[in-house]
């Protein structure tokens, strides 16, 4: 992290919080350090390859980058929702990343971003047409998916007044001090019984 935290600067000196992108010598050199995370993922420990990967995902915002990188991002964008992220948001028109879309607009694991693969493809075909079988199919599944949520959304918050009504009283709400034995720090665990987060396509 300490790596990444040189650069923080560069994005916080704005107090306004209206980041400037990094200038492209220095958002290579956090690619450089997000791609060598991915690339050898059985050196990083699970939560420190999330959190470097956040940290990049947001120094990269807005930033420009080689063909080689947007290459290595195209090929890796199933891997993780931040790589997608800087793919689909890339700040600049891209020949690469309009061929990748449309090779896999059509890929189930992008049907929640399909209509921004196809904006991509607009770029560099202004004729193309999505056939009207596959936006009834994205609707259906959008609202599948929806539905989904919703259940779940309703089961947690009813397993939460559950708890609360017959629970609440001994179930700690608040964080707790951190506790150390012979140089190990525990933080004991708390109960988030708050509202859970619903997140709908449509």
């Amino acid at each position: 992290m300490t790596a990444i935290n040189k650069y923080r600067p560069y994005k916080e000196s704005n107090k306004t919080k209206q980041y400037e992108p990094l200038p492209s010598h220095l958002a290579m050199k956090v690619f450089g350090l997000l791609q060598s995370c991915i690339d050898n993922t059985a050196c990083i420990a699970p939560t420190q390859l999330t959190e470097t990967t956040q940290q990049c995902n947001s120094l990269l915002i807005g930033a420009t980058l080689n063909e080689s990188a947007i290459n290595w991002f195209c090929a890796n964008a199933e891997n993780s929702a931040f790589i997608l992220n800087r793919l689909l948001r890339y700040p600049q028109r891209s020949a690469i990343i309009s061929e990748w879309a449309r090779v896999n607009y059509l890929n189930p694991k992008f049907r929640t971003r399909r209509a921004e693969l196809i904006s991509w493809v607009l770029d560099e075909e202004p004729q193309f047409m999505v056939d009207k079988q596959t936006l009834a199919d994205d609707l259906e599944q959008s609202i599948t998916d929806d539905l989904n949520a919703l259940r779940e959304f309703e089961e947690q918050i009813a397993v939460n007044t559950l708890l609360e009504e017959e629970l609440g009283d001994l179930l700690p709400k608040s964080p707790l001090p951190a506790i150390t034995i012979d140089g190990i720090t525990v933080t004991p665990e708390t109960s988030d019984l708050s509202v859970p987060e619903l997140v709908l396509h449509t």
